[in-house]
């Protein structure tokens, strides 16, 4: 199974407003909560989903995407999800890891947090981009297929989570991507049917 991994904004309903001040005016900005999707992109299904905090950067997220799922292919993820330690993560659950190279990227591990990983995944992945960035780019391309996953998602099902508290706000959540998953099913079966 090939994933491709991103992270997409919901708004909350909430009656909190962040205020942000500056020394020509104040403005106010709803919060909002971080949704992290692994999809399958030959079917567009959610595998798995992690809510966060706005805050919460990606590159600490793949772990907890990919924990639980067994027989991965190839992972595409952008820049945001760049490190030595998810490049040996997907290489450890048997994948290929796609994740977008910076403009600074140059191959080279470096110490992360303390803990020693295996640099040679990562290695591996930026000298194949480097050697053939056009049959890279096309690979990584099938990446693009979240953000029309997320976009479905927020136009079927809602851009809000409407919950009031984090435990609610994660079983929305969950709820809607159930439904994208049904729907999704319904739409595979039809396929198959058809063939």
């Amino acid at each position: 199974m090939s994933l491709a991994v991103d992270a997409t904004g919901f708004a909350v309903r909430s009656s909190k407003l962040i205020w942000l001040s500056s020394t020509i005016s104040m403005k106010a900005r709803r919060c909002f909560v971080k949704a992290h999707l692994a999809v399958d992109v030959t079917w567009l299904s959610v595998q798995s989903y992690v809510l966060t905090e706005s805050r919460v950067h990606e590159t600490t997220q793949l772990g907890r995407l990919l924990g639980d799922l067994h027989g991965l292919e190839d992972v595409y993820a952008d820049a945001g999800y760049l490190s030595l330690e998810n490049a040996w993560l997907v290489t450890a659950k048997g994948g290929t890891p796609y994740l977008r190279p910076k403009v600074t990227t140059t191959g080279k591990a470096w110490k992360q947090g303390g803990r020693r990983v295996d640099p040679r995944p990562y290695r591996t992945m930026v000298a194949a981009y480097l050697r053939d960035r056009g049959g890279w780019l096309k690979m990584y391309h099938r990446r693009s297929k979240i953000d029309g996953v997320n976009g479905a998602i927020k136009r079927r099902l809602g851009a809000t989570l409407w919950s009031g508290s984090d435990g609610f706000r994660r079983l929305e959540l969950g709820l809607k991507l159930l439904v994208w998953n049904l729907i999704r099913l319904v739409y595979k079966e039809a396929v198959e049917a058809n063939r």
